[in-house]
């Protein structure tokens, strides 16, 4: 296989982040949502012993003081928020009929043997001092899954719930959307979101197809408090006028991506499906698609990341990656490819979208740096992505081998924080260096070839580099290489080709210097 070799300077367009450290949560929790103050602080919210769980970090990532909530039963916080003055929200799913309820709008709920959970909303002062907690509950079962907390004190949950008690099948399941009055004893308005039918053939298979729709994650555009959210659906009809993709490509077994933009009153104003169109006939929920992170940038316009299964995929012209390698009309089951999609805030068209990545490119979290640019995160990448706004080449690969899961994100003041299951890393944005250098093939990074080499899997790489004495890590199409400092030798780090490279068609070499004078006079094999 023969790859072209070209350097980039990637002169500080957007700043880049830098670890700042690693903090691992009590023994035991399970982390499944973060949040920020504006002092820098940050808040961990999950599972710890059966109870919902919620730890504040000062600064330093030091244990300031931490809190149990839950009964005799299950208990588990989803979402977590902290507002400008301090004070913290609390939402997730509980089963305990003595859940610790104050100021409560909704006291006890009837559990039953197929309603055997509902939600909750806890407001805590900046000590941990409960001034409200309440149940939260409709007809059936009730999850949460995403908070924001408004500058009125407000308090948006969003998640699904099924509509009617669990005594018949199918059950319909529905996204929904609800604002909570700032001292937590009205319900300003509680919305259902998707639609109350699903594509379904025909046969005795069609007799427990129920709509399906969830709202994973949401945002509040601060100029004029509209709401953007996203989740999936197997649902039909969702779509408005003027969507990027009107049809949902989906069936009764299994979901698709989708993304709404609602008003300050939570009614939904623009609706668009976002997935592949391949045939998901009888293959079941391991081929569903969904969006996990959305997020307003500095221009209003709306920004996606989140995973898909199939071929077809909306991609814009001369994206970076517009199909999927080996897939023809499905894929292999379980994989995931990730993509990117920037939507325009006011039209609703789809301005930009590319696919990124091989068959297992989960890209679940985002971060947006001072720039206005979107990075992006996942749990099955070893590092995170930063797209050209035109979603046509990757700016940037930031290299963490070793990386914990990246599930969900909060910003920092001078940076951001990730988490998964079991720790949290904070980072911080830098512009004078480490700068980043990609080596690609000719036509994809726009500068002419300075080497070429012919590569294959097993090969040995050796990289001879000048004025640099910095980390190296090789990147075949997504695929990290280990690669190791030649003793006695400096400036030259040795790697192997992995297995695989003979299908692939780009090579990425990237490096992490202090500043630019580094350059790669030789890439050769062996």
């Amino acid at each position: 296989m023969r790859i072209w070799l070209a350097l980039i300077w990637s002169a500080a367009a957007f700043a880049q982040p830098a670890l700042e450290m690693a903090i691992a949560p009590p023994d035991g929790m399970t982390v499944n949502a973060i949040a920020s103050s504006a002092e820098g602080e940050l808040y961990a919210a999950g599972r710890l012993n059966g109870d919902a769980a919620i730890v504040r970090f000062n600064a330093a990532g030091q244990v300031v003081w931490r809190m149990l909530l839950g009964g005799v039963a299950a208990d588990e916080a989803t979402a977590i928020a902290v507002d400008a003055h301090g004070a913290i929200y609390l939402a997730g799913a509980t089963a305990s009929a003595d859940f610790p309820v104050v100021n409560a709008l909704q006291g006890k709920p009837n559990f039953t043997a197929l309603v055997r959970a509902h939600g909750f909303l806890t407001k805590l002062s900046p000590a941990g001092n409960i001034a409200y907690s309440t149940y939260y509950y409709k007809e059936g079962y009730l999850r949460i899954n995403a908070l924001r907390v408004l500058p009125s004190g407000e308090v948006l949950l969003a998640g699904g719930s099924s509509q009617t008690p669990w005594s018949s099948l199918p059950i319909p399941w529905h996204g929904f959307v609800a604002k909570f009055s700032p001292s937590g004893d009205r319900v300003v308005f509680h919305n259902q979101l998707g639609g109350d039918r699903t594509s379904c053939s025909g046969g005795s298979s069609c007799l427990s197809a129920a709509p399906w729709t969830s709202v994973h994650t949401l945002d509040v555009r601060d100029t004029d408090g509209w709401i953007l959210m996203a989740g999936s659906t197997n649902t039909v009809g969702m779509a408005t006028a003027g969507a990027a993709q009107t049809a949902c490509y989906c069936d009764f077994q299994a979901s698709v991506g989708w993304l709404g933009l609602l008003d300050p009153n939570g009614v939904p104003q623009y609706v668009t499906y976002l997935s592949g169109q391949g045939s998901r006939l009888a293959l079941g929920n391991e081929w569903n698609e969904y969006i996990r992170a959305v997020t307003f940038d500095r221009d209003g316009n709306i920004r996606a990341t989140g995973v898909t299964r199939l071929p077809g995929f909306p991609t814009t012209p001369e994206a970076y990656q517009s199909v999927i390698e080996g897939c023809v009309e499905f894929c292999t089951p379980r994989a995931e490819v990730s993509f990117y999609g920037l939507i325009d805030g006011v039209s609703g068209a789809l301005r930009a979208s590319s696919l990124y990545g091989g068959k297992a490119a989960s890209l679940r979290a985002s971060s947006l740096d001072p720039s206005g640019s979107m990075w992006m995160m996942g749990d099955e990448t070893p590092f995170m992505v930063l797209f050209s706004a035109d979603a046509k080449k990757v700016e940037a690969r930031w290299p963490s081998p070793g990386q914990a899961a990246a599930l969900v994100s909060a910003p920092l003041r001078d940076g951001f924080a990730t988490a998964g299951p079991r720790e949290i890393r904070r980072y911080r944005w830098v512009d004078d260096g480490p700068r980043i250098y990609a080596v690609g093939r000719a036509e994809r990074a726009g500068r002419p070839p300075v080497s070429v080499v012919d590569v294959a899997a097993g090969d040995v790489l050796d990289v001879y580099t000048a004025g640099y004495g910095g980390d190296v890590w090789l990147y075949f199409d997504g695929i990290l290489a280990e690669a190791s400092p030649v003793e006695g030798e400096p400036g030259h780090w040795r790697g192997i080709v992995p297995a695989g490279i003979a299908e692939r068609t780009v090579i990425d070499l990237t490096l992490l210097a202090p500043d630019n004078r580094v350059s790669v006079t030789r890439l050769s094999t062996r």
